[in-house]
């Protein structure tokens, strides 16, 4: 394994609530109305600026300013640290000379508040965001493996998500579904038999030390 690419939103930290919220309330900010949170899940795989399309024709780009600053104020409430282990598997991948990128669907400025917040603006060699316009992880991924000159067999793909498997699927790399967010529903991915499925990050840090 010469490299590990992972998700963000529901892998990384558990995002997902902090992102439909603060969607909701820059479209109610647009609009005067506060779509439910399944009508804004509704409209995920472009990024943000999609889904503020989809309610507010026309005013992506001033809702997204707005989404922005209430995306900082509630971060610190609503996801406060990224999920407890993953400094053991960013430790072991360290150690073993195994590069990390990261490929997520969301905003390039959203995420840049995540990474500032939770200290890992160093942590990987290559990143992708998303697309305000359709969603393209396979794009990305081999975008990535080009860059880093990394073979698809080679790589693993760490997401929590159904179109994850898909996305590693279409890329011909290896697939581990992440099932430790609350959002994340693993009895789904695993009808969609993942390369594995890991519902802990404790359970994942510890395969990668046995496997590498």
């Amino acid at each position: 394994m010469d490299c590990v690419i992972f998700d963000f939103d529901g892998t990384i930290a558990n995002t997902v609530p902090l992102c439909v919220e603060a969607l909701r309330r820059a479209v109610q900010n647009l609009t005067g109305i506060k779509p439910t949170a399944e009508k804004i899940e509704s409209t995920f795989g472009p990024s943000e600026e999609g889904t503020l399309a989809a309610f507010a024709p026309g005013r992506a780009d001033e809702g997204m300013q707005i989404y922005l600053g209430i995306y900082r104020e509630l971060h610190p409430v609503l996801c406060p640290a990224p999920f407890g282990g993953l400094e053991q598997v960013f430790s072991v991948l360290r150690e073993k000379g195994v590069k990390t990128a990261l490929v997520t669907g969301k905003s390039a400025p959203s995420l840049a508040i995540d990474l500032e917040l939770f200290g890992m603006r160093d942590l990987f060699c290559h990143i992708e965001t998303g697309n305000p316009a359709r969603a393209d992880k396979p794009v990305c991924i081999a975008r990535t493996l080009s860059r880093l000159g990394v073979l698809p067999q080679n790589a693993l793909y760490v997401g929590d998500t159904v179109s994850d498997i898909f996305s590693a699927r279409e890329s011909g790399m290896r697939i581990a579904s992440a099932a430790w967010a609350p959002t994340a529903n693993a009895e789904e991915l695993a009808r969609h038999r993942p390369d594995h499925l890991f519902s802990s990050v404790g359970a994942f840090a510890v395969w990668l030390k046995q496997t590498i």
